[in-house]
């Protein structure tokens, strides 16, 4: 049974928001504070969050950074935060930070039902679109070609080992490689269009780990990061990358609606925010000012 973990530090409100999540079919772990709430993650494992914000001994936003940053195996998980802060800041903050989804109180009980079950069945179509690339992976491993030479389609592999990574680029040093992470592919389709506007080499990835492997064995000029991402959460993207290269300008993209976030100037592993998309002057603009920094 899918099992939902709920954190609130009002216990009647708790004990009613789990009596509602529990009947629409889920199992329901408890929690009343941030601290608590990171215990019973990293012991009973849910398939998602539930979270107040204003809570005793670590609220939601400390809740949330430590569970990214510190818990990769868990840092996956949707996160929802269910809180009475509805001012803007507030929400563009719990955005930021990597809040899945952010509602507010008092709780639209339709409402968040609606949302678990968006979240769960994104969770469900990520693993089968992973499932579906082991199973191709599998088959190209394991079927042999009539012609040993011969790839499936014809093409000849003998001079396999001198192709290029799809995801890499033929690196041209008189131009700044720029790294952009993301789980949006039109976001990465208008990096690939900036990249001829503005004159910079480029490599997209919707995968976090896959981003992060490839910063292993090259260092671009500027890496810019979704909050979300496949496989590897934005927050957790930028504190690594920062690590294996300290230098690195690392840059939080933020949709339109919420705006630049001032924070991100003092996230982990992040030298500044932008939003994006944006219009070529504007990302023209800013990207000559973190390579010159």
């Amino acid at each position: 049974m899918t099992k939902i973990l709920c954190v609130e530090d009002d216990p009647r409100l708790l004990e009613i928001l789990a009596e509602e999540i529990e009947s629409a079919g889920y199992e329901v772990v408890t929690a009343v504070n941030g601290r608590d709430g990171l215990a019973t993650v990293l012991e009973q494992n849910p398939n998602l969050i539930i979270s107040d914000i204003r809570m005793p001994e670590m609220d939601g936003y400390q809740f949330l950074t430590t569970l990214r940053l510190e818990h990769p195996k868990s840092a996956w998980t949707p996160f929802i935060f269910l809180t009475a802060l509805s001012e803007r800041p507030d929400i563009v903050r719990g955005k930021a930070l990597g809040a899945d989804d952010y509602l507010t109180k008092p709780i639209d009980f339709e409402l968040l039902l609606a949302t678990i079950s968006a979240r769960l069945e994104q969770i469900k179509r990520i693993a089968d679109l992973h499932n579906q690339d082991m199973v191709q992976l599998y088959n190209k491993l394991t079927v042999v070609p009539q012609d040993a030479n011969l790839d499936s389609d014809g093409s000849d592999l003998s001079s396999v080992g001198d192709r290029p990574h799809s995801q890499e680029t033929q690196i041209d040093e008189t131009l700044p490689l720029v790294f952009a992470a993301t789980a949006e592919q039109s976001d990465l389709d208008q990096f690939a269009a900036l990249a001829k506007i503005v004159g910079f080499q480029f490599e997209g990835f919707t995968n976090g780990m896959e981003c992060l492997d490839r910063l292993k064995t090259q260092v671009p000029s500027v890496l810019f990061v979704s909050y979300r991402t496949v496989g590897l959460s934005g927050l957790v993207l930028g504190k690594n990358a920062t690590s294996l290269h300290p230098k690195l300008k690392t840059i939080l993209i933020v949709a339109p609606e919420l705006g630049v976030i001032p924070e991100a100037d003092n996230l982990a592993g992040f030298a500044g925010s932008m939003v994006f998309p944006c219009p070529e002057n504007e990302f023209g603009a800013a990207f000559q000012k973190w390579l010159s920094a």
